[in-house]
């Protein structure tokens, strides 16, 4: 209820200006970096260099992928290109166009729109927000598909129409939003509308009460209906169309306009069944069984969340042939397609999540006191990495810091396996110094005297609790001197609290992004130098085909020898044995000076059991593990 200088104004929904200010409150970096473009080319904050620039490249055509990808700033196979600025987050300018067609919004796109980019940071490039959208959800019947555009939204829309890969990423984000309990399916917004229905329903009588006869002669309650006072009636009554008209209706009126404008392919997407019912949640458990349907045609899909489609249309290598039920044992990022008659549907893509796989989501790294620049405070640089160290993807929606900093992920944050994602303080000064952006930003600090960093679950189980901190035994050259802890195992095994299972990294400003490892290059910084030998466990442990394993030499060395460059060590041997003692591979046979190391061991060409690896130095260091192969 809004009050100005006593006198009741009626129910409000009080909505920021869209200006430089709300872009870095919500989308982070300064405020002065940020371009806002408002209704054509009106400049609402910083210049429309960017904008002319992408409009520039929209009408000289997109049809050919090298320039849909340009705008982008992706070479014509998809691949970023740091030399082609990115001008248009095309994902999110679909999902706004969707909006605004789903709606039937009429007093758009002529003005109504805003976009926004920042120009240090330009991410993936111009983002729209709706504005001022009153003129909606009126007629089920409504198409604002086309029109004579110049310099605004739809005109861009019209010029990426004409591409494949656009109509194809189009249909796609459909297939999302209208299918499978989607966001604009009938029942979730009809769910959607009434939780803010609630809200108002007792307040909505003091609103009939505050603007009930206000030029009733001009604005009749309903087009056409009569000239009389607004009530509560009034109210149910439009939202009796809304839940018994509008919402049932419009989702399937609007998929047959997108067919009608080939928007939306004729052959229908495979839909899943998990355990012979429609899958509805987000989670499963190991051994459920998933069933793709499809009205027709072949099905194929991929299991690593890659397109069962190449860029140039063919089928891509990941993808498989649909033949029956699949058993599903472990989280799976599933896409699917189907052709029937030369058409090819939609993508059906979902997320099967097995909750314990989260587990295997450690802490990496953690640079947390790193070097000051110039004038700039050295926590501008701080930051986290995260690595995914098992076999299947993980759906990091939910996941969040708790302790430590603050930062939740959002929804379809996919990691796949084997990949890494980096959260620093101040994503600009992280690109600044690294060359690439960090996925996110969180709030608050690292604490460079120590302090425990928690990451949970979306239930709120806890996923990592660890407290790190400056004195030893931890790693003293992360204090400071410019580099980061990284564990000394690249897949952080092994108990996180333990300062015995982390190390410096090995250069200044430590690796983020990448495991922080040696390949048969010795540590030459001369500090933080291992104590003692050790033999790590090898990992992923069972394995196929290919695991790690670790080794460490102490600085101190009472039997030095020379690799025949100067370089003064130990040597070192390190082999694979079967259980009969016969020798498999040898990996390591040479002089190594101190430091940590780890050699791959790549099993693709032997048989599935258990085999021995065994480190010998000559100082007299001996030890044996043991690693299981299964194919």
């Amino acid at each position: 209820h809004l009050y100005i200088n006593g006198i009741y104004w009626g129910i409000y929904n009080p909505t920021e200006r869209i200006d430089n200010v709300f872009a870095s409150t919500y989308l982070g970096g300064n405020k002065e970096d940020y371009d806002v473009i408002k209704d054509y080319s009106e400049i609402v904050d910083g210049n429309a260099d960017a904008w002319n620039a992408m409009m520039t490249l929209a009408n000289a055509g997109l049809t050919s992928n090298a320039n849909y990808m340009r705008i982008q700033g992706k070479n014509s196979d998809g691949t970023e290109n740091p030399a082609y600025p990115a001008y248009l987050d095309v994902v999110d300018f679909i999902d706004y166009m969707l909006i605004n067609f789903y709606g039937g919004n009429w007093d758009w796109p002529h003005h109504n729109w805003i976009a926004v980019r920042n120009r240090v940071l330009p991410g993936k490039g111009f983002k729209f927000f709706s504005w001022d959208a009153e003129h909606i959800l009126e007629d089920v019947d409504a198409s604002n598909l086309t029109g004579s555009d110049a310099n605004n939204p739809r005109a861009v829309f019209q010029k990426l129409r004409v591409n494949v890969l656009f109509r194809r990423l189009f249909a796609d984000r459909v297939q999302l939003h209208f299918f499978n309990n989607g966001m604009l399916t009938p029942a979730a917004a009809s769910k959607r509308w009434m939780s803010n229905a609630d809200q108002i329903d007792t307040a909505i009588i003091a609103e009939s009460a505050r603007w009930g006869d206000y030029r009733r002669d001009v604005h009749p309650w309903r087009p056409g209906g009569p000239f009389e006072l607004y009530t509560k009636e009034h109210w149910l009554t439009e939202q009796s169309f809304m839940l018994n008209t509008y919402f049932p209706n419009r989702t399937n009126t609007f998929i047959t306009q997108l067919k009608s404008a080939g928007l939306f392919p004729s052959t229908a997407a495979p839909q899943f069944f998990i355990n012979g019912k429609p899958f509805t949640q987000k989670t499963i458990a190991a051994g459920d069984t998933l069933v793709m349907q499809s009205s027709g045609g072949t099905t194929y899909y991929t299991m690593n969340g890659a397109d069962p489609l190449t860029v140039a249309g063919a089928i891509s290598s990941d993808a498989i042939q649909y033949a029956g039920k699949i058993i599903l044992d472990e989280s799976a990022h599933i896409n699917a397609r189907t052709l029937q008659n030369n058409v090819w549907s939609a993508m059906n893509t979902q997320f099967f999540s097995l909750p314990a796989d989260l587990k295997n989501l450690k802490i990496t790294e953690i640079h947390y006191h790193p070097l000051d620049e110039d004038t700039i405070d050295n926590s501008r640089f701080e930051f986290i990495e995260l690595k995914n160290t098992g076999s299947s993807p993980l759906d990091l929606n939910g996941v969040q810091f708790v302790n430590g900093v603050s930062f939740t992920f959002s929804a379809n944050t996919i990691l796949n396996s084997g990949a890494f994602i980096v959260l620093a303080s101040d994503a600009q000064y992280f690109n600044r110094r690294y060359g690439f952006n960090p996925f996110g930003a969180f709030n608050g600090l690292l604490d460079n005297t120590g302090e425990r960093i928690v990451l949970i679950t979306p239930s709120g189980d806890t996923l990592v609790s660890l407290r790190y901190n400056d004195k030893a035994p931890w790693p003293i050259l992360a204090d400071g001197s410019g580099y980061s802890l990284v564990p000394v195992e690249p897949n952080a095994a092994g108990d996180p609290n333990d300062p015995a299972n982390w190390r410096a990294s090995l250069a200044v400003h430590g690796s983020p992004g990448k495991d922080d490892i040696i390949t048969g290059v010795s540590d030459e910084r001369g500090r933080n130098l291992p104590k003692e030998f050790s033999l790590s466990q090898n990992y992923p442990n069972p394995f196929n085909p290919v695991t790690t394993i670790g080794f460490t030499i102490p600085a101190l060395t009472p039997v030095p020898s020379s690799n025949g460059r100067g370089e003064k060590g130990v040597r070192v041997t390190l082999k694979v044995f079967d259980v009969l003692g016969r020798e498999v591979e040898t990996l390591v046979n040479e002089v190594k000076g101190a430091g940590y190391y780890s050699v791959n061991f790549h099993a693709s060409g032997i048989s599935s059991g258990v085999y021995f690896y065994r480190m010998e130095t000559s100082t007299g260091f001996a030890q044996v593990k043991k690693l299981i192969l299964l194919k």
